[in-house]
């Protein structure tokens, strides 16, 4: 598609991160279309100013003046259409490459962001499963504890009725009782006033 200077002064490029510098682009591109209004000018005057040859030149070379400025002013012309055409395709290929890696560099955060997320709960399931496993090992030598200390209630208190029993029935049969003390006793049985006691 030929360029004329409407397409140069309409033509927007997106911004992106990193891309070309947005003022020198816009500042070339603004040459660019003086230089293309003003060639293109140039042509269209010197096809509308041009007479056609006489009929004993028709078919022979043209003025050397004018041949030498139409055929610049058309090399001109294409050098600034390539060139337009080559920032255009720079820039859309800048673009593309921009936004491939700022795909890619999301994928790598993403990427990134699950690894550790993953480690972040497979550190949580073991620290819970940890804790889990000390609280049955606790809770086991609770219940250890809790039956060794009912074994010894059970003792004692089989202890104690046996021993009220026999207490009993020595009441019953009505043992008298002798002066002898016990030693654990003895103490109980005197004056605890009496300093002689």
């Amino acid at each position: 598609m030929p360029l004329d200077p409407a397409h140069i002064r309409d033509q927007k490029f997106r911004l992106v991160m990193r891309g070309y510098d947005v003022q020198a682009v816009d500042a070339f591109l603004e040459r660019l279309q003086v230089d293309l209004a003003e060639l293109l000018a140039d042509r269209d005057t010197a096809q509308a100013t041009a007479e056609p040859a006489p009929a004993s030149t028709a078919g022979g070379p043209r003025a050397e003046g004018e041949d030498s400025t139409a055929a610049r002013a058309l090399r001109t012309l294409a050098r600034a259409e390539q060139m337009a055409e080559q920032v255009m395709a720079d820039a859309a290929a800048e673009a593309e490459e921009r936004r491939a890696s700022a795909q890619a560099e999301a994928e790598e955060v993403l990427a990134a962001a699950r690894r550790e997320s993953g480690r972040l709960e497979a550190e949580l399931h073991l620290r819970r499963q940890r804790d889990v496993g000390a609280l049955v090992v606790e809770a086991q030598r609770l219940r250890a504890e809790i039956e060794r200390l009912g074994t010894i209630e059970r003792r004692c208190l089989q202890g104690m009725q046996a021993w009220l029993s026999e207490q009993q029935r020595a009441l019953e049969e009505h043992v008298p009782v002798t002066d002898v003390v016990p030693a654990a006793v003895a103490p109980l049985h005197g004056d605890p006033l009496d300093p002689a006691a």
